[in-house]
């Protein structure tokens, strides 16, 4: 598999509290503006895929676009960190199939 290391460094505020830093890595199959353009897609031929043009219009409810393979939360106060689970990962992947377009972040 392909490793990459990626360092930046953050701007902080003085003020700290309630503040964190959220890490998320996806794998992504499906970006949502490549998923506007797919959906707009018309006679779609329904012998090769039945019921094919309504599956299309309604993507999202159908087709896994990205899956959670990382998640972590870094309290800049307390500099905790809190690293979801796989099980959490699997969770958030599957609340993503069915979310609107304009709630994905990818």
């Amino acid at each position: 598999g392909e490793e990459k290391q990626w360092d930046v460094t953050l701007p902080l505020p003085e003020k700290k509290e309630g503040l964190k830093v959220v890490v998320t890595a996806y794998h992504v199959r499906l970006k949502t503006e490549t998923a506007k353009y797919v959906m707009q897609a018309k006679n779609v031929d329904e012998k090769l895929l039945p019921n094919g043009n309504y599956l299309v219009a309604h993507l999202p409810e159908y087709y896994p676009f990205a899956n959670y393979v990382f998640k972590e939360e870094i309290d800049l106060q307390t500099n905790q960190r809190r690293t979801y689970t796989l099980e959490e990962l699997i969770q958030l992947s599957k609340e993503e199939q069915g979310k609107a377009l304009e709630e994905r972040d990818y």
